[in-house]
């Protein structure tokens, strides 16, 4: 993906995800991760070198019944948390998700 497509795509979704708070996160694969949001949507972000992209989707993915210790982690300082922001950095293929927690 480059930054163009990127930049567009965040712009996108933007509405759908900012001011939402994270409910859950999973991680059902390796490279991807799954932020279940209080709107009723699931924010997947996909980090794979391949086919890394960010999208809002109402599909249920299985997740393994032992997260990795990187999805507990996220668990411990984000979820619960507010997105407040999310951005790109221009011309650089870097997402910020500007998160408040309590």
């Amino acid at each position: 993906m480059d930054t163009f497509t990127l930049y567009s795509l965040i712009n996108e979704i933007k509405e759908h995800i900012e001011g939402a708070r994270i409910n859950k996160i999973f991680q059902p694969d390796e490279n991807i991760f799954l932020l279940r949001l209080s709107t009723g949507k699931n924010f997947i972000i996909n980090i794979s070198p391949q086919f890394n992209i960010l999208f809002i989707s109402n599909r249920k993915l299985r997740n393994p019944k032992q997260a990795p210790a990187f999805c507990m982690l996220l668990r411990k300082y984000i979820e619960n948390g507010k997105i407040i922001e999310i951005e790109s950095i221009k011309f650089y293929r870097t997402v910020i998700l500007k998160i408040l927690k309590r």
